[in-house]
C-alpha cells in the first residue's frame, strides 16, 4: 500500500470540541452527534420532524400550540443536556427553535412528513415499476390532502 493513499475512514474517540452558545452571559454546551446512540438519534428525527409538522400548521389549534412547546422542550433537553429546567423555561419558543438551528447535526424540518394514507389510496389496476408490488400511478408527490 503507497504511503500516500488516504484511508477510508478515519475515526476518533477523543472528545470533540463542543459548541457552545449563552444565555445571559452563561455558557451552554451543545450536544455533537457523537454523544447519541441510534435510538437517540432517531428520537431526535422523530423531534424534528415533528417540529417541522407543527410549525407548517397554519392555523394552529391551542392543543398543536401546546404539543409544539412541549416538543421543543423535549428537543432542547436532548441537545442541551446541562441546561436547568429552570432556564428552559425562561425561553422563549423561538429561542429553542434558535437552538436546535445551531445544531451541528441538526437537519432542518421540511414540512408534514408524507401521508401514509395516500399511499394506499393508489388506483387500483395502475402499472407497478419492476421489482415492486406497489404502484406509482396515481399517487401524490405534494404529501397527500
Amino acid at each position: 500500500m503507497a504511503d500516500n493513499q488516504k484511508p477510508l475512514l478515519e475515526l476518533s474517540t477523543l472528545v470533540p470540541d463542543r459548541p457552545f452558545f449563552t444565555i445571559d452571559g452563561k455558557r451552554y454546551e451543545l450536544a455533537v452527534l457523537q454523544d447519541f446512540g441510534l435510538v437517540q438519534l432517531a428520537q431526535l428525527q422523530h423531534l424534528q420532524d415533528r417540529i417541522g409538522t407543527l410549525q407548517a400548521t397554519t392555523q394552529p389549534t391551542s392543543e398543536e400550540a401546546e404539543q409544539l412547546a412541549a416538543t421543543l422542550d423535549e428537543a432542547v433537553t436532548l441537545l442541551v443536556r446541562a441546561l436547568p429546567s429552570e432556564m428552559r423555561a425562561k425561553l422563549t419558543d423561538r429561542q429553542k427553535i434558535e437552538i436546535l438551528q445551531v445544531f451541528p447535526g441538526a437537519v432542518p424540518p421540511t414540512g408534514p412528513p408524507p401521508n401514509r394514507q395516500s399511499r394506499r389510496r393508489q388506483r387500483i389496476g395502475a402499472k407497478s415499476s419492476p421489482g415492486s408490488n406497489v404502484s406509482m400511478e396515481g399517487s401524490r408527490t405534494d404529501g397527500g390532502a
